[in-house]
C-alpha cells in the first residue's frame, strides 16, 4: 500500500527525475518556486517582487501559456537581458517557477498537469558547491552590495 501511494505521489509531483507530470496548481510545488522566484528572478534589473517588474516586463495578472513561458525561462531570450537558466537550474526548478508565475496570473491555467514526456528522461545538471554558494551570494537581495543590482 505505502509502495503505491509513493509511486503514484512521484507521477504527479515533481521529484528529481523521477518525475513525469509537474502540477501547476500544487500550492507545495508553487511555494518551491516562489523561493526560487525569489532569489533569482525578482532581482532589481528583472520581475521584481511577485512579478511586479524591475525592468524587465511585469508579470502578474497575465495570461500564460506554461509551457512557452517555460521554455522562454528555460532557453533565455537572445538579444535581451533575459538569459537562458538551462545548466543554472534543474529543469524541474524551472517548472516550479514557471508554476509560481502562472499562479500570479490572471486566471488559472486551462490545463493544470503538464505531461513532461522524453524530457523527463534528462538528468538535471547540477551546480558545484561552490558555485551555488557564488549563485547565492550574487541573488542575495538582502545583502547589502546587492551584486545583481549592478552585474549581469
Amino acid at each position: 500500500m505505502r509502495i503505491a501511494t509513493v509511486i503514484a505521489a512521484l507521477a504527479v509531483v515533481p521529484s528529481g527525475i523521477f518525475a513525469q507530470s509537474v502540477d501547476l496548481v500544487n500550492p507545495e510545488f508553487i511555494a518551491r518556486g516562489s523561493a526560487s522566484y525569489a532569489k533569482s528572478c525578482a532581482v532589481g534589473y528583472c520581475h521584481g517582487s511577485e512579478g511586479s517588474a524591475g525592468r524587465g516586463p511585469v508579470l502578474r495578472d497575465r495570461e500564460w501559456d506554461p509551457r512557452k513561458l517555460f521554455n522562454t525561462t528555460h532557453d533565455g531570450l537572445p538579444g535581451t537581458s533575459m538569459p537562458a537558466w538551462k545548466g543554472i537550474l534543474p529543469q524541474e526548478e524551472i517548472w516550479a517557477i514557471t508554476a509560481y508565475i502562472v499562479s500570479l496570473g490572471a486566471k488559472a491555467p486551462a490545463q493544470s498537469v503538464i505531461e513532461l514526456g522524453e524530457a523527463a528522461d534528462e538528468l538535471p545538471r547540477e551546480l558545484s558547491a561552490e558555485a551555488q554558494r557564488c549563485h547565492d551570494l550574487f541573488f542575495d537581495l538582502t545583502n547589502e552590495k546587492r551584486c545583481s543590482i549592478c552585474h549581469k
